[in-house]
């Protein structure tokens, strides 16, 4: 679907009595959330009113909502915002929305057309702008023919991966650099790519992008584009050292010994519960991946999904294990710490502040705050735990599709 026929379909239900440019620039103020300490200012109201009305006339073919545009919005595009936009309106405002949105949007209804279009919208802003465009033009031979020698891989990519926090850094991309496969093994998925070709391929001057987001970068070298894509390269690369200055991490022998001595700590009288209590909490011991629990609409919820993931991909393995020998001496009960984990998680589930229910980043924190309080450990050791819990389905519930 293009802008152009979303926006008349959306128009001609909420527009009311609207002007079209007036409509056009709200219906974006609705989509749009930048951060407080940024200062920004939706490119939309720097355009006059008979240029906005001609990105949405049917029979204007020359016209069409710009890709620099939606380049400048991107980063502050929040679908979340828009279905709470719309699940303002009245019951049948959903409805007709759900009816005129039906022959675009298979299984939409007036329960979950606001979802629905909020997707919608961005995925049509991700097209204008490539996002969700495969390079076609460009083949995993020619990928990888144009790629730097494996020897720099093995020199830098260590280094690489580990400064992107396994995320592709690329604006607008969220694929990962790193896979967890049936085996339990890793898979790397990421290039290294030359930021600058005048400059030689040393760490400085490189960055782990996914296959996707390289191919575009090596065709968009070759384009009028490239300065800009160059520019925002180089600055990505910057921040990225420089967070990685500033992170603290502790070293992995800490790590392993951190999570033996919490779960060493474990008491089964942290929560009481009795065999009832263990019973009706019916306990889920097949893992679900953290992305069909954790969605990834807003900042706060990517940072969480990207904090979960990472500790999932490097641990998950390390708590299991001990988990399971513990339990085997006798140590701690899986089961009952298990428990202890969901039931806990349920009452924060069920909590409310001013009628709105704890985000899930709050019921993460409050859950490491929880077992660093029981347990006196790192505050990253208990983090890691408790991503352990939302891997293995005490944690989260699955989001429906």
């Amino acid at each position: 679907m293009t802008f152009e026929t979303f926006f008349n379909i959306i128009f001609g239900i909420l527009g009311e009595d609207k002007d079209i440019a007036v409509f056009m620039r709200e219906l974006f103020d609705q989509i749009l959330e930048p951060p407080d300490d940024v200062d920004f200012i939706n490119p939309l109201y720097d355009r006059s009113a008979p240029t906005l009305r001609k990105y949405v006339n049917p029979n204007d073919t020359k016209h069409s909502l710009p890709a620099k545009i939606v380049k400048q919005l991107h980063d502050y595009i929040e679908p979340a915002k828009f279905s709470t936009y719309l699940q303002t309106k009245s019951d049948q405002t959903m409805e007709d929305l759900a009816k005129a949105f039906e022959p675009y949007i298979p299984g939409v209804t007036s329960h979950n057309v606001h979802d629905e279009c909020a997707d919608l919208f961005k995925k049509i802003l991700d097209d204008i702008i490539g996002i969700n465009q495969q390079p076609d033009q460009l083949s995993l031979a020619t990928i990888m023919g144009e790629s730097l020698p494996p020897a720099v891989k093995d020199q830098f990519g260590a280094r690489l991966l580990l400064e992107t926090e396994g995320f592709c850094p690329a604006k607008g991309c969220t694929n990962e650099l790193k896979e967890i496969s049936a085996d339990g093994s890793a898979v790397l998925t990421y290039v290294p790519t030359l930021i600058d070709v005048m400059r030689p391929p040393v760490f400085e001057n490189l960055i782990a992008l996914c296959p996707a987001c390289h191919a575009r970068y090596l065709a968009e070298r070759k384009s009028s584009t490239q300065g800009k894509m160059l520019d925002f390269l180089r600055n990505k690369k910057q921040e990225l050292m420089i967070r990685d200055t500033a992170r603290s991490v502790l070293p992995r022998y800490e790590i392993e010994a951190g999570v033996d001595r919490l779960l060493r700590k474990i008491q089964d009288d942290l929560i009481e519960l009795t065999e009832e209590d263990l019973k009706a909490l019916r306990l889920n011991y097949d893992p679900v991946k953290v992305r069909q629990k954790i969605p990834a609409d807003t900042r706060e919820q990517r940072f969480l999904l990207k904090k979960v993931l990472r500790n999932v991909q490097e641990n998950y393995n390390l708590v299991d294990n001990n988990l399971k020998n513990l339990n085997k001496e006798q140590v701690i009960r899986q089961r009952v710490f298990s428990a202890q984990i969901k039931n806990l998680f349920i009452d924060f589930d069920e909590t409310t502040v001013d009628g709105e229910p704890l985000s899930q980043t709050v019921i993460f924190d409050n859950l490491v705050r929880w077992l660093h309080e029981n347990t006196d450990e790192d505050m990253e050791v208990c983090a890691i735990v408790i991503s352990y819990f939302i891997q293995s389905c005490e944690v989260f519930d699955v989001i429906p599709e």
